[in-house]
């Protein structure tokens, strides 16, 4: 973060300071919303969020060493820090960290890259910063950040060191990405695909594509555009296309063009313009990200061999289809979220998976679908039914649908399991895994499927554990078929 004094803090936030204290003689050099994370010398915003308030927690800041405390006017505990560190009283605590944030974006001299999509955001900002970092310095959102809390805070990392800022957006209705935009004010500006996400806000997949468009009517015609070549084919992209556009992908006419694409025993392996590139990841889903980070290192005149050097660096976040081995199974550690398109890569990734006894996915249902969630999970079910699946374990409202489709597209019921609650289905994967198997965990983030992995974790480290004993079991068990 750039430093900032707090008369300054006061013009870009209209705020009131109710005392001189420290005001005239100190400056903000970091930022903090969280007690917990805080440290000496941080400025604390004091959000109201639907569980906690961060008004609750003034002395706690103070006393962990708070530079000073940006608080409603309208709460009354405003004054109750004001002869113990600076406070500045603003009409939304909220508002004023944007406000902050767009200022110390704006005195970056930084590349802003913004990156937005339905799915696969967050692993195209990591590969691109990862790519950018091994010639330039640079950061990228930490985490999840990308909403109207996150993108503010990544934008606040930005120091005068840095060279470019991949900052992610995310959105859950229209017109967010307008603002996450305006405050981040990207020169490039990053295409993911598209599809059924958050429905429940958006309403129609027509609006999710009207919406994460925003970015690109944010670039204008004097950014630069990546963006895969079948989107870059939809009417309403197209029409609202003004920059130099770069399409990425494998069909001929692309700008970044991906041939002799393979993928063997977890190496994906593709050519660019007769340059031969590789990558260590669990995937071929991880091409569209690669392809768009090669396409930005290019631009910004990096050496097809450092680009290489990148990628042999680069390593999925854990729980983004990061594969990891527990004892002597091969589980795919894809728990943070899921979407149709994101299910539809991970299945691919569990059927591509060498090496395994068998193949077992466990399911837990997509959230944020709205009306068509029944339709989205019955699909979800055909298409697990093609992935070369030896069981397939369902947990959630829309199990069932799951399970309705799979056996529609020719499963044999025998090997589903349909579950309400994680004890039983848990229970039963304890009783279908086997050893040198290999697993695909992954549902929508309030699902928690984390919890089924740490439980494997679990049970893999304990002695002897990671073999099958199911010819003792097999007289207990009792298949829950779907139908």
């Amino acid at each position: 973060m750039f430093p900032l004094t707090f008369t300054q803090l006061a013009r870009l936030t209209d705020a009131e300071l109710n005392t001189q204290a420290r005001c005239d003689s100190s400056t903000i050099s970091s930022i903090s919303t969280d007690t917990r994370s805080l440290r000496r010398g941080d400025l604390f915003v004091a959000l109201k969020g639907t569980q906690f308030d961060g008004h609750d927690f003034l002395d706690e800041a103070v006393a962990r060493g708070a530079i000073g405390t940006v608080v409603s006017g309208r709460h009354k505990f405003c004054q109750k820090v004001g002869d113990q560190a600076a406070s500045a009283v603003v009409g939304d605590p909220l508002r004023a960290l944007q406000q902050l944030a767009q200022w110390n974006a704006s005195q970056s001299d930084s590349l802003k890259i913004g990156v937005t999509g339905s799915v696969g955001k967050t692993t195209t900002r990591h590969m691109i910063h990862t790519v950018l970092s091994k010639q330039y310095r640079g950061i990228q959102s930490p985490g999840n950040y990308n909403n109207q809390i996150g993108v503010p805070l990544s934008l606040l990392h930005l120091s005068e060191e840095d060279e470019f800022g991949v900052i992610e957006f995310g959105a859950s209705s229209p017109g967010e990405i307008s603002s996450l935009a305006g405050w981040t004010e990207p020169e490039i500006g990053v295409l993911t695909n598209i599809g059924p996400a958050h429905l429940d806000g958006f309403g129609s997949v027509e609006t999710v594509i009207q919406s994460k468009a925003e970015l690109i009517d944010a670039i204008g015609a004097n950014g630069l555009m990546f963006l895969p070549v079948e989107m870059a084919c939809i009417p309403e992209i197209k029409r609202r296309l003004s920059a130099r556009t770069i399409t990425t992908g494998q069909s001929d006419g692309c700008d970044v063009l991906a041939e002799e694409v393979t993928f063997r025993q977890g190496v994906l392996q593709f050519s660019v313009a007769g340059e031969l590139y590789q990558l260590n990841v669990p995937g071929r889903h991880f091409l569209n990200s690669a392809l768009v980070a090669l396409g930005i290192a290019r631009e910004l005149g990096m050496t097809g061999n450092q680009i290489q050097e990148a990628f042999y660096q680069f390593k999925p976040l854990a729980g983004r289809c990061q594969l990891r081995q527990l004892g002597n199974w091969r589980v795919l550690d894809d728990c943070y979220n899921a979407s149709p398109l994101s299910m539809a890569a991970g299945l691919d990734a569990i059927a591509e998976l060498d090496g395994v006894s068998n193949r077992i996915a466990v399911l837990g249902d997509m959230l944020g679908l709205g009306e068509r969630s029944s339709y989205y999970h019955r699909k979800l079910g055909m298409q697990a039914a093609k992935s070369n699946l030896d069981f397939l374990l369902v947990y959630g409202e829309f199990a069932h649908d799951v399970a309705h489709g799979a056996i529609r597209a020719g499963m044999n019921g025998s090997r589903i399991g349909v579950f309400d609650d994680l004890v039983l289905l848990k229970e039963i994967l304890g009783l279908w895994i086997e050893h040198e198997c290999g697993l695909l965990i992954k549902g929508s983030r309030n699902m928690h499927m984390e919890r089924v992995f740490a439980w494997l974790e679990e049970r893999a480290s304990l002695p002897g554990q990671t073999g099958q004993e199911a010819e003792d079991a097999e007289s207990n068990l009792i298949y829950r078929r779907a139908g």
